[in-house]
């Protein structure tokens, strides 16, 4: 309920579901990948929650969709705030690969430590004794 996608430009030819809302946005007022960014914030999951039609599914009527306020700044100062957001978002999604890649690096070191006790090749009976007095 509520989830946005957007659509390249040059994407083939497409059905969508009756139950899904295309919205066109006027380019000449907003941009699309901001509109979408939008859909993405804080405060447009707390305006759905608010309006949701409680149903056997949750859902947001296009009467709803067609009264919500947008935040529409001219569109050089849109560019400026999706430039801003593409690598912000680019930052942190590098900052996120590498924390996985060390915590996957982490986990094959733990890996191989238990084996290296297992089999001897590691010697913990002076760690295990260090402890056992503490």
């Amino acid at each position: 309920m509520g989830k946005a996608f957007l659509v390249p430009a040059d994407a083939d030819k497409a059905c969508y579901a009756g139950y899904l809302i295309r919205v066109r946005p006027h380019r000449s007022l907003i941009e699309p990948h901001f509109l979408f960014s939008f859909t993405q914030s804080t405060g447009f999951t707390h305006w759905k929650n608010s309006v949701f039609i409680l149903s056997t599914i949750h859902n947001i009527s296009a009467e709803k969709y067609a009264n919500l306020h947008v935040p529409c700044p001219p569109l050089p100062e849109q560019l400026r705030i999706m430039r801003y957001l593409d690598k912000t978002t680019a930052d942190i999604g590098t900052a996120i690969d590498r924390a996985r890649r060390e915590i996957e690096l982490l986990g094959e070191y733990r890996t191989r430590l238990i084996a290296d006790v297992v089999t001897g090749k590691v010697d913990v009976r002076e760690a295990a004794a260090e402890l056992s007095a503490v």
